[in-house]
């Protein structure tokens, strides 16, 4: 089982936890959940949000070169347009891939395609961390950039299409039942 922890740079506040609050399909015993707890309705460069799940080398051999399929739930009170990103363990190799929450409060099930591209950047296959996925509430303007779908050499967390799901307190993102997997 994957476990997702969250993350954050800047002057939000956010109470990260385990929830059975609400669950899609009532499958999962409990979901991720990011709670704003103090609001950054203006995100300044070097700030980010979100969840962050960490890959060992070992595992992420079988990917390298090779079509993926990364499928989650996800329920947010701020719809929109939001990122996974995928970056190598030492931050110089970045892929985005974006995805739109339609309606507040309401689990939707997404899928990303991608291809593990692991020419460029410097990537580990030993027991350490070789692949950070991360599931984004915001990013400034340094963790960000209009190239999508394609890898890229530096170190990004969102597009410049994300939406800022940490501007407000209360607002609540959540994900569940990732599953990384070949094809």
């Amino acid at each position: 089982a994957l476990c997702a922890v969250g993350f954050k740079s800047g002057s939000g506040a956010y109470t990260a936890e385990g929830s059975n609050a609400s669950k899609p399909n009532n499958v999962s015993n409990y979901v991720h959940k990011i709670t704003v707890t103090t609001a950054e309705s203006s995100v300044d460069t070097g700030d980010y949000a979100g969840f962050l799940i960490r890959i060992e080398g070992y595992d992420f051999q079988a990917f390298v070169g090779k079509t993926a399929t990364l499928s989650f739930w996800v329920r947010s009170s701020v719809t929109g347009t939001y990122t996974v990103t995928f970056r190598n363990a030492v931050r110089d190799r970045t892929l985005l891939k974006e995805y739109t929450i339609n309606q507040a409060d309401t689990w939707e099930y997404k899928t990303l395609t991608l291809t593990f591209d692991y020419t460029g950047g410097t990537w580990t296959y030993t027991n350490t961390n070789s692949l950070d996925v991360g599931w984004m509430m915001l990013a400034g303007s340094t963790y960000q950039t209009s190239t999508t779908d394609t890898w890229v050499s530096g170190n990004y967390l969102a597009s410049t299409n994300q939406v800022n799901a940490g501007a407000t307190i209360s607002n609540t993102f959540q994900v569940a039942q990732c599953q990384l997997e070949l094809g």
